[in-house]
């Protein structure tokens, strides 16, 4: 039996409001988060529920323990960008909400051609901790259903252990769109018909120990069908002892392509697509390999957010608008203003 956990809890004080509205949001990634400040900001109870033992989705980082040293790598999204912290740092102090004990430790990178890009010096994951802290989130809590209320409110929801919460007026998914469509068959939403032909697309994330550490720049692009970009961990400012760190991003045509493939086969093809970079199997002291089953979608739905407005039910997420940090912060904000909207 998989067991729950309240994260943070916040208390908050209704505001203008026509009711006392209570929403759950499934899913506690980037834009789950962000459209709960954005709510709690508003005076309306918000609570989360999150199958994975932390927050923060794929703004993820992954620590790996050796006997004298801890390393770290940014498997998910390696960075911001300036416009991104400026959106999400003032979410990280809103009202009724308790505010984060200290800024993000930023580091700014401007060997991109494009623009600067921003790393979080302690893990791109503190990202979503600290949108997290002051929130009301219940940890692997596995959702599977959503099914009419029999009392005031509209929704209950039903976890895979069959523990049943309490009543809600509006539930918002933040999940993929096919993990959505099923959570949401029992509510009979036109919703789930729009849902169910967003094809997902997956991606592989290898991570790299290599001894001695490769030169290479922030990111690196080796030109071939396999590899998307490599990320030298190093360069976000990271003490390794001498030894490289590096997130290799496979290319989501080629990933899709190889979701059900061993992983000893993606490990090989991946560390072959890297000859080029002086990355190889005799360099390389340890090697772990992420397979986002959900990395995205194929194309976009194009709004910011699905809605059944007259059943109370959202569907948000960065796959609406575009697969990226700036798409889910922007359906994050549209599905929170829509829903206050509709209360003031």
């Amino acid at each position: 039996m998989s067991t729950f956990s309240v994260y943070f809890y916040a208390a908050t004080t209704f505001m203008n409001l026509t009711q006392n509205p209570r929403v759950a949001i499934i899913g506690a990634g980037l834009t789950g988060l962000s459209a709960a400040r954005r709510l709690i900001e508003a005076g309306i109870e918000t609570e989360l529920f999150e199958k994975s033992r932390d927050v923060s989705g794929r703004v993820a980082t992954r620590r790996l323990e050796f006997p004298d040293l801890t390393l770290r790598f940014d498997h998910g999204s390696p960075f911001l960008t300036s416009a991104q912290l400026q959106a999400i740092q003032p979410l990280t102090n809103s009202p009724n909400i308790p505010p984060s004990p200290a800024p993000l430790d930023v580091r700014v990178h401007r060997e991109l051609d494009d623009e600067a890009v921003i790393s979080i010096t302690s893990g791109m994951n503190q990202v979503g901790k600290s949108l997290a802290r002051g929130l009301k989130i219940y940890l692997s809590y596995e959702v599977t259903e959503i099914v009419p209320s029999d009392g005031n409110r509209q929704w209950k929801i039903v976890t895979k252990d069959a523990v049943v919460t309490e009543d809600f007026d509006y539930v918002i998914t933040t999940i993929p769109p096919r993990q959505a469509a099923d959570i949401l068959r029992s509510t009979n939403s036109a919703m789930v018909r729009s849902l169910i032909p967003i094809e997902p697309q997956g991606c592989w994330s290898l991570m790299l120990v290599t001894k001695p550490a490769i030169r290479l720049s922030l990111v690196s692009d080796p030109g071939n069908k396999i590899i998307e970009r490599v990320i030298n961990e190093n360069a976000k400012g990271q003490s390794s002892a001498h030894l490289g760190l590096y997130t290799v991003h496979a290319k989501r045509p080629w990933s899709q392509r190889h979701m059900q493939t061993t992983k000893a086969d993606v490990q090989n093809a991946m560390i072959e697509g890297l000859q080029s970079l002086g990355l190889n199997s005799g360099n390389i002291l340890h090697a772990q390999l992420h397979r986002w089953l959900y990395a995205g979608v194929v194309q976009p739905f194009g709004r910011p957010y699905l809605s059944d407005a007259q059943q109370g039910l959202y569907c948000a997420g960065d796959w609406c608008l575009g697969n990226d940090i700036n798409s889910a912060l922007r359906s994050a904000n549209a599905t929170a203003a829509r829903i206050i909207q509709s209360l003031v």
